[in-house]
């Protein structure tokens, strides 16, 4: 039994059907191809040869699935599927693979739906291979669909044991044409043994996110790896997709593929579209309690909720996590900026904001009185690591400047003004020879 309740919409344009329209299911499975090295998918068929009957679609309708189907699966076939793939990309919470391929079709086995993005066609035929082999042929089985909702995909790989190999996206690097990097995060998955065999020292273009995920921050980025010192066969790669919630492009579908190359040998490319929901929009907005605080100061950060469920991540200018929630305490020890993440977690859609928290190295605690006239008492705190101190105060049209020095083990200051006119002054604070606090002074 398999409830198919994430999959809404099964219908489309359709044509006018006759009440005999039928549901057919697949799982997709990897196949040794022509390919050397690179293991593409076919797809096994789960619903009966006939499909499952679903009622008559009318022209336009938007049919949905959200019944309880009934027939026998491959249960112990997946499990050790999935066994390998928890072994092998233990960081990866749901690679794509599974009931994951649907198609309408008469009672014939004709396809009875146009290319929409949410529907996988049967080929012509694609009912008669079914009956001899149990499988079916998919249309555009090559190239592998990213949904909004499944964002990652998987396949398997042979590299050699005995020479260098790499691998990378191929998409445009023209300024003309839109490239997925400008709207997305899209990392490359790889599996425990190669990550382990992973050269990162001295590529810019590339960076670690976890134990099993590289972020490509390049178009032209490529993953290096060292010669493989066994070869058992479980060597998984793959493409994940998270598209930026806040920025829209001209086109909501890129094509791209995924490289692999060894030296001497040619080059193959598995094929990958990645459609992006243009109905999709949030921005992430985040905000501090203080931008300048001194000492041991708390500060809550907070973060605008998107009104949708989400998970929200804040990091450190270094990237280092800090916590997580929509309201957050921290205490700065230096001048830091702070990256708020808000990643919807039914499609994986992101959007950042940052917000910068000054860490004061000392600061004018008063002025008084304000306005002055003969004299002004200056209260002052300074950090542990303040070697020098002083008070300059200067006129709006710097014609006048004079300086104090200031006793850094001290927290006041006496200055007489007698010799000064009346009018508006600056008054600021330096450590170590820079400014780090000012203040207005009026002098009657």
């Amino acid at each position: 039994m398999l409830y198919l309740r994430k999959y809404k919409n099964i219908g489309g344009k359709t044509t006018e059907g006759k009440g005999k329209e039928r549901l057919h299911l697949f799982s997709s499975n990897y196949l040794i191809s022509t390919l050397p090295r690179l293991a593409l998918s076919y797809y096994e068929r789960l619903t009966p040869t006939k499909g499952l009957p679903i009622g008559k679609l009318a022209y336009n309708e938007q049919k949905v699935a959200a019944g309880l189907f009934n027939w026998e699966l491959p249960e112990k076939k997946f499990k050790i599927i999935a066994d390998i793939f928890k072994k092998s990309l233990p960081s990866v919470d749901k690679p794509n693979w599974g009931f994951d391929i649907l198609a309408v079709a008469d009672e014939k086995g004709n396809n009875i739906i146009n290319s929409t993005a949410d529907t996988v066609l049967l080929l012509f035929g694609a009912e008669d291979i079914a009956r001899r082999y149990n499988s079916a042929a998919i249309g555009y089985w090559q190239r592998r669909t990213l949904w909004s909702d499944m964002f990652n995909q998987i396949i398997r790989i042979l590299p050699p044991a005995n020479r260098p190999f790499s691998l990378s996206l191929n998409q445009p690097t023209d300024k003309i044409r839109e490239r997925i990097n400008d709207f997305a995060e899209v990392n490359i998955l790889l599996s425990n043994d190669l990550m382990s065999n992973l050269i990162t020292a001295g590529n810019p273009k590339i960076k670690v996110i976890d134990r099993n995920r590289i972020r490509v921050l390049s178009p032209d980025a490529k993953l290096e790896f060292q010669p493989l010192t066994n070869n058992n066969g479980d060597y998984f790669a793959g493409v994940e997709v998270k598209f930026f919630s806040d920025r829209l492009p001209l086109i909501n579908s890129f094509d791209f593929g995924l490289n692999y190359s060894e030296q001497g040998k040619k080059s193959e490319m598995v094929h990958f579209t990645a459609i992006r929901d243009s109905s999709i929009y949030f921005k992430a907005q985040a905000e501090a309690s203080k931008r300048q605080v001194f000492g041991n100061e708390e500060v809550t950060l907070t973060a605008s909720n998107i009104g949708d469920e989400a998970k929200y991540t804040w990091y450190n200018r270094s990237g280092n996590v800090i916590g997580t929630g929509t309201d957050i305490k921290t205490t700065p020890t230096s001048t830091d900026t702070y990256i708020l993440e808000v990643e919807r977690l039914d499609n994986g859609y992101k959007s950042y904001s940052e917000v910068e928290v000054v860490a004061l190295a000392g600061r004018i605690v008063s002025l008084s009185p304000n306005p002055a006239h003969n004299e002004l008492k200056v209260v002052y705190q300074l950090s542990d690591n303040a070697k020098s101190a002083a008070l300059h105060i200067s006129n709006l049209q710097n014609t006048l400047s004079v300086s104090y020095p200031l006793d850094i083990n001290s927290t006041e200051k006496q200055i007489a003004l007698s010799g000064f006119s009346s009018g508006t002054y600056i008054v600021k604070l330096l450590i170590n020879g820079t400014v780090v606090y000012s203040q207005n002074l009026i002098v009657y």
